[in-house]
């Protein structure tokens, strides 16, 4: 494909009904957020690929969302990330003796322990460690969503990349030599294939011995970084936030956020309403036409999340309404909309958010970890800080928090 101009997200076409978007996330469409402003930092990561090569990249990754690995991070990893962080409201105690904490630094305390488990960056075992990397990550994370700053793209990617530069000192080079002696150990008949750790450098070394390209494999541990990080902690407020509304409007339906199937629920509800981004951007494969609108190939289109997970051909009347029992009524449609995509490019974290069917005997349950989190928060009796009411971010255009403030009413003894 020829490259195309770079044109503001403003200027693309949108599309907006849920039917057209989703034959587009279906359709002779490949991501294109990755092949735009933030292609230094995500190029040749697997959203970039197309047909057979992502194929076999899925196909690659595939063991680290297979039930064995989501119940080590959820009944793991996520235990002890949430405990460092509720340690961390208990010594910080307000005015009345709560404890209290920022939503969304609660979220990155709980959920980077779990990206480094999935991507094998080692040593992350410490507050300060893990407060490192969530600065490292945050600000990688402004990468992905440069297309919808207020400021200046140049100025953000300069950020990003500085970011970067820290990950592979601090992080990357360490954990890739140490995965490669525990590769060349199980090669050399030392240890077992079952005694290897289930991460991603690990799976691709594995694959690749050495013939490795460490860039190309280190775009690919920033993009999961990038995307495991960042899009549970920018969703949790927003979901936070609609519970505690909803159940203020609607007394005694407790039962909500008592039990974890239907607090599973109320989560994807809240993920159909505030997508991770705006819109998602596909580049068409070949010239093609949608919903009687030409699009050429090459060009970037948007899809339109908002309107089309409140679309209410689709949803019904209160499609723009939270409403956490609304799963019962979707038939087909999945509860959180297309918020994680669809199609071939289906966010493949999807189960480490919001986990997986019902287990079979035996089986641990994958609930997800947004669902774990809401609950330890309600089972706390988190609410808003009356003191300090929440704040969005003003420097881009997606519906971000700058602070969720929480207090906690029901602290365990």
């Amino acid at each position: 494909m020829a490259e195309p101009a770079i044109v503001s997200t403003s200027d693309m076409q949108h599309f907006t009904g849920h039917d057209e978007v989703e034959d587009i996330l279906r359709g002779e469409f490949v991501p294109a957020l990755c092949l735009r402003h933030c292609e230094p930092l995500l190029g040749g990561s697997v959203p970039t690929l197309d047909g057979e090569d992502h194929l076999a990249r899925r196909r690659l990754e595939n063991p680290l969302f297979q039930r064995r690995a989501l119940a080590y991070y959820e009944h793991d990893v996520l235990t002890d990330s949430l405990q460092l962080a509720f340690d961390q409201a208990e010594r910080n105690r307000d005015a009345l003796g709560r404890p209290h904490i920022d939503l969304q630094w609660l979220t990155r305390m709980a959920v980077v322990p779990i990206t480094a488990a999935v991507v094998g960056l080692d040593g992350v075992d410490t507050e300060d460690r893990i407060i490192q990397l969530e600065d490292i990550s945050r600000r990688l994370g402004e990468g992905a969503r440069v297309e919808w700053s207020n400021r200046e793209v140049a100025e953000v990617m300069a950020e990003v990349m500085e970011a970067r530069d820290e990950l592979v000192e601090h992080y990357y080079v360490d954990s890739l030599a140490r995965r490669k002696a525990i590769v060349a150990s199980w090669r050399a008949g030392d240890i077992e294939e079952d005694d290897l750790p289930i991460d991603l450098l690990t799976l691709v070394l594995k694959q690749e011995g050495d013939d490795l390209d460490e860039e190309l494999w280190l775009r690919e541990v920033l993009f999961f970084v990038v995307a495991s990080a960042n899009t549970m902690v920018a969703s949790s407020p927003h979901v936070f936030n609609e519970i505690v509304e909803w159940l203020d409007a609607n007394p005694g339906n407790e039962d909500v956020v008592k039990d974890i199937g239907k607090l599973r629920h109320a989560v994807e509800e809240g993920l159909r309403l505030h997508g991770p981004t705006p819109s998602l951007l596909r580049r068409a494969k070949q010239d093609c036409d949608v919903d009687g609108r030409h699009v050429a190939e090459s060009e970037d289109i948007a899809c339109m999340l908002g309107p089309a997970n409140t679309d209410a051909d689709v949803y019904g009347a209160t499609a723009e309404d939270y409403n956490p029992h609304r799963s019962e009524q979707v038939g087909r449609l999945a509860a959180h909309g297309l918020s994680f995509g669809a199609g071939a490019h289906l966010c493949s974290g999807r189960p480490i958010a919001i986990g997986l069917p019902t287990a079979r005997e035996g089986e641990a349950e994958i609930v997800g970890v947004l669902p774990r989190l809401m609950h330890e928060l309600f089972a706390r009796g988190a609410t808003p800080d009356p003191d300090d009411p929440p704040r969005l971010r003003t420097d881009t255009k997606v519906g971000a928090y700058a602070a969720y403030s929480v207090v906690f009413t029901k602290w365990p003894s």
